[in-house]
């Protein structure tokens, strides 16, 4: 150890790697969303408005997120930012957020799966 440098706990010896108990800020439990079974709330919501949205011009996609602070949220994909004007900020009651993504063009593979 360097001469004149204090040894704080965060600078001592690697702890080995199961002493640490790690948190993520959002856990991820899959059977959470949903409840264990079926759709979540969410995604029935988005099921039931995804044809008109995507009827938006502008709209390339659709998903599900999260909003900044962590809550469900429906999620457009946009062409570009002037589309934002021309979609809904909430439907029913999920806020919508939005991303900038340009045309999406999905391509096939050469090869046969």
């Amino acid at each position: 150890m360097a001469r004149g440098v204090p040894q704080h706990e965060s600078f001592g010896e690697p702890r080995g790697r199961h002493d640490i108990q790690e948190e993520a800020a959002m856990p991820y439990d899959p059977g959470q969303a949903s409840g264990g079974a079926g759709q979540s709330q969410v995604e029935s919501v988005l099921a039931r408005n995804e044809r008109a949205v995507m009827a938006i011009d502008g709209v390339v996609g659709v998903g599900i997120g999260r909003t900044r602070i962590g809550d469900d949220a429906i999620v457009l994909y946009l062409r570009d930012a002037s589309v934002k004007q021309r979609v809904p900020t909430q439907i029913e009651g999920y806020p919508v957020e939005t991303t900038v993504t340009g045309e999406i063009d999905a391509y096939r593979s050469a090869k046969p799966r």
